[in-house]
């Protein structure tokens, strides 16, 4: 939706004309802008841990944010932060009732909700149903409040500081973040890396998605692309096997998900062509047939038709030059067994 239509709804006259006509009128959101403040009013700051508190609340304050551990009648809140990372049974989750129950009606526009809490470790079924009551609350927060306001969670696992996310969030940055899980640190360098690789793709794949739209994913735009051939006029018999070779390619990806998922990857094919439809797929996670888009599993345009022209531009290449170069791998020698010390089995 343009900023000139939102713009137009929310202005004085133009209220009274949706209102008449009955369009819709979206808040304004908070956006972020070069200049502006990290959050443009005071934030109640509340929790048990002491630790992870004190600590952000000396970064807010050094960012120019009104810190304030009490909450008052007057105040007019931009932002609440609790802290809950020492929540381990369900009578901890009284003083977050209580820290909200007031504040929340005093939540201004484009406010932030920010629950700080920790992972279920497996080990309690006590503590782990608590922390997990914590993704519930939030998503419930995230779907009542109103007036472009947003509620989060950030999961601190170990020693890790929540201090950038909440900065994150707190900001004009996080206009369209709501009802989130984030988590923040990780159990080993290994895991540490492999979330940042999915920021990562998810930030690239968010750019290219952007700039060309999105189809249906799990592979399944290829396979209806397959159909696309049906037909064709060819010339000669190399052409026709050119053609067959483009054909099973573009079935290739849904045949190999469905084999990695433990089903029979043709019979999954034969089942979705026989289909049609063009955003029925295969749920690799579930084994179920479902629709894509509203099931979620989309892929960016954009990805999908570089990964084909790439591939056709290697065949092509593969073909033209009828030689590729690879690396041979090295042959290790099997190592001996060892010796039985002189003991015979």
């Amino acid at each position: 939706m343009s900023d000139r239509y939102l713009n137009l709804v929310n202005s004085g006259m133009g209220k009274t004309v949706a209102s008449r006509l009955g369009l819709p009128r979206p808040e304004v959101l908070r956006r972020y802008h070069v200049g502006d403040p990290l959050l443009p009013g005071p934030l109640l700051l509340g929790g048990s841990g002491a630790s992870v508190l004190a600590g952000l609340a000396g970064v807010l304050k050094a960012a120019g944010v009104d810190v304030r551990d009490a909450d008052a009648a007057e105040a007019r809140w931009a932002g609440l932060v609790y802290d809950a990372t020492d929540v381990n049974e369900i009578r901890d989750l009284a003083p977050l009732r209580d820290f909200f129950a007031g504040a929340l009606r005093r939540l201004g526009p484009s406010g932030r909700v920010i629950v700080l809490g920790r992972s279920p470790a497996g080990s309690d079924p006590v503590v782990d149903a608590t922390r997990q009551a914590l993704d519930g609350i939030v998503r419930s927060l995230g779907k009542e409040l109103r007036a472009g306001a947003t509620a989060n969670l950030v999961l601190v696992e170990g020693d890790a500081s929540p201090e950038s996310a909440v900065r994150f969030l707190l900001s004009g940055r996080s206009a369209y973040v709501d009802g989130q899980v984030i988590r923040v640190g990780g159990g080993s360098e290994v895991e540490v890396k492999e979330r940042k690789d999915r920021v990562d793709d998810a930030v690239h794949a968010t750019k290219a998605a952007i700039e060309e739209g999105v189809v249906a994913g799990g592979g399944v735009a290829l396979l209806y692309a397959s159909k696309a051939i049906n037909g064709l006029n060819t010339e000669n018999g190399d052409q026709k096997v050119g053609v067959e070779i483009v054909r099973n390619a573009l079935k290739a990806p849904v045949r190999q998900i469905a084999e990695n998922a433990g089903a029979e990857g043709a019979i999954v094919v034969g089942k979705l062509l026989e289909k049609g439809d063009v955003t029925w797929g295969f749920d690799a996670q579930t084994n179920e047939y479902k629709d894509m888009f509203k099931a979620g599993i989309i892929d960016p345009t954009k990805v999908v038709r570089t990964a084909l022209q790439d591939a056709a531009s290697v065949a092509g290449l593969m073909l033209t030059s009828e030689a590729m170069v690879a690396e041979i791998p090295e042959k290790k020698p099997v190592p001996a067994m060892p010796s039985g010390n002189g003991m015979d089995f």
